[in-house]
């Protein structure tokens, strides 16, 4: 048990001074004290189970996830993987309660928007639809970014464990140890192939780009719509929260929430979902709830609050 501990611990686990826990209901909460490997050994035997960060705190990440939730969603990854595979390009096909989760193990750690530009690339590039892409943030801000659930755990909605498969639909190994084992031999992605996509999908994000650069420039015009608004009173304004100690909590209105799951940080005016919907200021919800970029999102704000006006 030792060894498959350590061994999922070297593969999948980014960051230890947090961690995040499944609730029964499915949701995840984030766990503020240090990972241990006694944590991942009771994850391994089914006692918790454990999520795993997708940034570090530097905002950097040596794994990506294509999350396919939908009916078809393993035969979509199914098939990308075979087509990857074939340019040379390595992934692990993972089963998941829904679809299927995609890997790809990094050679090093690269920045958030690189390894998120990379992802956006394999995407579009391929005609990939209705996947969400982890990590989900380019950088963290205020709260600790989207997590996976970490391999060979029983969830605890299904109370079952997801092997990895081949992308023939093949089982890796028939223990939950040998799968592990095998992992611990993977194969990164290559430099050649991640910088081909990581530019593809660059360009994308530049096609969708702002309107008024001089907005980018200002940060400190940025800062002031940030901390122009109790976030807790403007969020009451779209939602139902209830006051806790740390904030307040409401359904999130991302995703079919039937237990709160959306969170709100008084003290550092953050929003964070604990189901992966995200996080962050004014801004990003804004974003998110308007479907708009980011631009836009710091021109209607700055508007509504009255920023730069006399």
């Amino acid at each position: 048990m030792r060894e498959a501990v350590q061994l999922l611990e070297k593969i999948f686990i980014q960051r230890k001074d947090i961690f995040a826990s499944q609730l029964e209901d499915g949701r995840y909460v984030c766990i503020k004290e240090p990972l241990t490997q006694r944590h991942i050994e009771l994850h391994l035997r089914g006692h918790i189970t454990l999520g795993t960060y997708m940034l570090m705190p530097e905002n950097t990440s040596r794994l990506m996830v294509l999350d396919a939730d939908q009916e078809n969603g393993l035969l979509i990854l199914k098939t990308l993987s075979s087509e990857l595979e074939q340019k040379g390009i390595p992934t692990y096909l993972e089963t998941s309660r829904r679809g299927a989760h995609l890997w790809f193990l990094l050679s090093q750690a690269y920045d958030g928007e690189k390894v998120r530009n990379f992802g956006e690339g394999i995407i579009h590039y391929h005609q990939i639809e209705d996947v969400e892409l982890f990590p989900k943030q380019n950088i963290l801000q205020g709260g600790p970014g989207s997590l996976v659930r970490l391999p060979f755990g029983i969830h605890k909605k299904s109370g079952r464990r997801y092997p990895f498969i081949y992308s023939d639909g093949s089982v890796l190994a028939s223990t939950v140890r040998e799968q592990i084992q095998i992992l611990s031999n993977h194969q990164d992605v290559p430099e050649s192939a991640f910088d081909e996509y990581a530019s593809y999908g660059s360009k994308l994000q530049q096609s969708r780009s702002y309107k008024n650069a001089e907005i980018l420039s200002d940060k400190d015009e940025v800062e002031r719509i940030k901390n122009a608004v109790s976030l807790i009173d403007f969020l009451s304004g779209f939602m139902e929260l209830r006051p806790i100690a740390s904030g307040a909590i409401g359904h999130c209105p991302f995703h079919e929430d039937q237990n709160p799951s959306f969170g709100v940080n008084q003290e550092g005016n953050y929003w964070h979902c604990f189901a992966g919907c995200g996080g962050g200021s004014v801004i990003e919800f804004w974003m998110k709830y308007n479907n708009c970029d980011f631009n836009t999102a710091v021109t209607e704000l700055k508007e509504m609050f009255e920023i730069g006006y006399q």
